[in-house]
């Protein structure tokens, strides 16, 4: 069956595109590259301010989509709830993206996050698309003819609209980040997509899957359990509690300091193009097996 690997990029950093290291796209499209040179790649920018991209697109063979988010016109009715953050471009993600999925040709779709590097081919994929919409926090699969992908995405951007404008739907959203009755909200988390996802898991029954932690393993926090590295087909610098005290700017240098990822990069990029992504890349390197090592490294930057 048919296959598509789709990221929803903006920038809102002052940054470019192309060497935005908190939302490492091109990086993560390159680790892809090094074990799957067929699959179509699909960028969606919807960055208020025209990127610059390079000859990225061409180099590793992805189409580029330039266009304003899908709740653009929303921003003269937006509700701005109190000590909550909310970001429009993410809330407008699963609508563009559903979007995106019914123009291209490819049946199933994976959806990416700019922070997720591959360590091997994440195809075939280990979780039943045909029956289940398989998600993790850096990645999601979908067959795109599924009623049960269908009924989803209009859920989700149902309550991505709501979460923008309507005060009380956003309520109704923070509170259910309580782990407890007499815990506060969980206000530090963006009231974003992810947030909507959440609570459409808690309150409404579809076929969704789990991904396995080896296609979505969180490089920042582990736990107690001992995981068998070599099973790690994406790794996903996330941004949580765990790791709130590195900048995210630092954690695209994984790339630099984890020995096979850097050897995958170079295999697809040259010297010059990681010198135009990360200015320097001169550094000590390790294998994956000292993680630990890294993470601390990280911690110890100087600013």
């Amino acid at each position: 069956m048919s296959q598509a690997l789709v990221y929803y990029y903006f920038n809102d950093f002052g940054s470019t595109a192309y060497d935005d290291l908190k939302n490492p796209v091109v990086l993560s499209i390159a680790s892809f590259r090094k074990f799957d040179k067929a699959t179509p790649v699909y960028v969606i920018d919807v960055s208020d301010q025209k990127q610059e991209w390079l000859h990225f697109p061409k180099k590793l063979g992805f189409e580029l989509f330039r266009q304003n988010h899908a709740l653009k016109h929303c921003e003269n009715v937006v509700h701005i709830p109190e000590n909550t953050p909310l970001s429009l471009p993410r809330l407008a993600k699963p609508l563009d993206v559903f979007e995106l999925s019914l123009y291209c040709n490819q049946e199933v779709i994976m959806v990416c996050g700019a922070d997720v590097l591959f360590m091997k081919s994440p195809f075939p994929l280990r979780c039943d698309f045909s029956k289940s919409f398989c998600s993790g926090s850096g990645l999601c699969y979908f067959e795109k003819s599924s009623l049960n992908t269908h009924k989803i995405f209009e859920t989700w951007g149902s309550l991505c609209l709501a979460a923008a404008i309507n005060p009380l739907m956003q309520t109704r959203i923070i509170e259910s980040t309580r782990r407890g009755p007499r815990e506060r909200p969980r206000l530090a988390h963006l009231l974003n997509e992810n947030t909507c996802w959440k609570y459409l898991q808690h309150k409404y029954t579809y076929a969704i899957e789990e991904l396995s932690v080896y296609d979505n393993f969180p490089v920042f926090h582990t736990g107690n359990t001992v995981y068998d590295l070599s099973q790690i087909r994406c790794l996903h610098l996330s941004h949580n509690q765990h790791n709130s005290n590195v900048p995210r700017e630092k954690r695209a240098r994984f790339v630099l300091h984890f020995e096979e990822l850097k050897e995958t990069i170079m295999e697809v990029l040259n010297e010059e193009d990681i010198k135009l992504i990360f200015k320097e890349f001169e550094c000590d390197s390790f294998p994956l097996k000292h993680l630990v090592k890294i993470r601390d490294l990280l911690r110890r930057l100087p600013e």
